[in-house]
């Protein structure tokens, strides 16, 4: 009871969605692919952004550079993982 009224509701009332690690049981190996699906997702949205804007283009371009500064650190960590 300590729980809920903790965090607001127990582990087990929370939607699948919040729920990573059982769309990772559930997924299996397709998991992979969904993750990296949601990289090309954020770029394909800042490009939309970009020609959605047309004029003023600063705010997309702030999007694209902490997205860009994200994938890169993402990378970062993909390489010295490897590398180990």
């Amino acid at each position: 009871m300590r729980q809920l009224k903790r965090h607001g509701c127990s582990p087990q009332c929370r939607p699948p969605l919040v729920r990573s690690h059982a769309w990772k049981l559930l997924l299996d190996r397709q998991w992979q692919r969904l993750h990296y699906l949601t990289y090309a997702a954020g770029i394909l949205a800042i490009i939309h952004f970009v020609w959605r804007v047309k004029i003023d283009v600063s705010q997309p371009v702030l999007y694209g550079t902490v997205l860009a500064a994200l994938l890169l650190l993402r990378v970062g960590f993909w390489l010295r993982k490897r590398a180990k």
